[in-house]
């Protein structure tokens, strides 16, 4: 399922598949990335807001919204990821984009952290300098944090996570 042209041909890899999905409106298994997946963007191709889901948390999260738990994901399989039949991932007919990544060292890593809910903190474990790091309370409405290189993102650490605030507990 490789996205034909530029943006697939430039990030599609062992670690990391883009594609898309034909919405059918009932559950349905999305394969063929090559790995076990450990994080995966859905974008449909409509007003629909995208999901993720990682396999450190449960819950599908919403990119638009505060809204956890959100009907989208049911599962990562061997080869891909399964959703339900739900508008966001797989409504009849919606052309649906994916972006699947595989945890890689030095390329990509997930970990869970508590936060105390004062505090600003470095993360530290990382194991190289990371382009992105984005965050998510996993059992609250807390929307998704995201810090890039170019705000201070360093190696090991991603320079308090800015607007991470409050570090509330259960991050991923």
């Amino acid at each position: 399922g490789q996205l034909d042209g530029a943006v697939g041909d430039q990030l599609a890899g062992a670690d990391i598949d883009v594609g898309s999905y034909t919405g059918t409106g009932s559950t349905q298994t999305v394969s063929g990335l090559g790995f076990n997946p450990d994080l995966v963007w859905a974008l449909p191709n409509s007003a629909q807001s995208t999901r993720w889901e990682s396999s450190l948390a449960s819950n599908t999260f919403d990119f638009d919204t505060n809204d956890f738990g959100a009907a989208g994901f049911t599962g990562f399989t061997a080869d891909g990821f399964t959703v339900d039949g739900s508008a966001p991932v797989n409504g009849v007919g919606t052309t649906n984009y994916y972006v699947a990544w595989n945890e890689s060292a030095g390329y990509f890593k997930q970990a869970t952290y508590t936060g105390n809910g004062v505090d600003y903190r470095n993360i530290s474990g990382v194991g190289f300098a990371p382009e992105l790091v984005f965050g998510r309370q996993t059992s609250a409405s807390n929307f998704v944090n995201v810090k890039t290189a170019s705000t201070g993102a360093s190696t090991d650490a991603t320079g308090g996570f800015g607007n991470f605030g409050q570090t509330y507990p259960g991050y991923i």
